[in-house]
């Protein structure tokens, strides 16, 4: 049961569980996945306990596999509700809460530093884009031309941007909204020490997918953030490019995994728009 599941519902007497399970191969990242996440539960941010082994870990061994028990928390995936301001708000909130102790904590330190973004999924658009840019629609392969040439021309800057332990996934499903409004985050599987930023467009980005007006729920997300961590300049400067190197990443993937050869394969409406959102709206507009 175990070895053919990557994660599944357990269900006892009295309680339910979430298993998930990981390669051999994931040791490492298995152990920052749950120093993160331990420290977050510690401090009381809405995350899953997780469930300690009769040898005293937080980790189970099983042929060739490696698996993590936490408790089961229940509630309904962000992306399969729609959300208000309100609730970005409070999503924002948390987010900056990660943040803060993060930061505060350093808990993570030099031995996780093969574990920083390499931004390997915008490399895949830096490498392979022009195999497809004949396909894209004008504007589109614009919009990917500009976002390359920024990312470019700003690296110095963008490697003094502040790093810490982030989620690196922090969007639609993994965020649950309970029936009384409870939030609470999943999955720190793909966990990683990067800027802090990078969580933050990554969030974004999959929000306004799915809203018409981006940018009164960016400013709802960022008010709740900065209660908690407040963006410097340098952060708020480059926060618009790594939301539109997020967007552009998802057009080119599509492409490449679907497109056939020749032919445009139309990315789903939502992300549509928000390529037309950074279009026609220049970076101070979001703040």
């Amino acid at each position: 049961f175990l070895l053919n599941r990557s994660s599944d519902l357990i269900t006892t007497a009295s309680e339910n569980y979430f298993i998930k399970i990981y390669g051999f191969d994931k040791l490492p990242s298995i152990k920052f996945q749950l120093d993160f996440l331990s420290k977050c539960f510690k401090y009381g941010l809405p995350v899953a306990k997780v469930i300690q082994t009769n040898s005293k870990t937080s980790y189970f061994k099983i042929d060739k596999t490696y698996g993590i028990l936490q408790e089961f928390l229940g509630g309904e995936q962000l992306r399969n509700i729609k959300i208000n301001r309100s609730v970005v708000t409070d999503i924002g909130f948390i987010l900056g809460s990660i943040h803060k102790l993060s930061h505060r904590s350093n808990f993570i330190g030099k031995k996780w530093k093969r574990y920083q973004w390499d931004l390997a999924q915008f490399n895949i658009v830096v490498k392979d884009y022009h195999k497809i840019k004949n396909i894209i629609p004008s504007w589109i392969s614009d919009l990917i031309d500009e976002v390359i040439t920024e990312w470019k021309s700003n690296k110095i800057k963008l490697a003094k941007l502040r790093k810490g332990s982030i989620h690196n996934d922090f969007q639609g499903r993994n965020i649950l909204v309970a029936k009384d409004g409870k939030i609470s985050i999943v999955d720190f599987g793909d966990a990683i020490n990067s800027w802090y930023i990078a969580d933050i467009a990554i969030s974004l980005a999959h929000i306004c997918f799915t809203v018409k007006q981006p940018s009164i729920f960016i400013k709802s997300f960022l008010r709740g953030y900065q209660k908690q961590f407040k963006l410097l300049k340098l952060e708020k400067d480059f926060l618009p490019l790594l939301m539109k190197m997020r967007a552009v990443t998802a057009i080119v993937e599509i492409q490449l995994l679907k497109g056939k050869k020749g032919i445009f394969h139309p990315p789903d409406n939502q992300l549509v728009n928000l390529l037309k959102y950074f279009k026609d709206t220049k970076a101070k507009n979001i703040f």
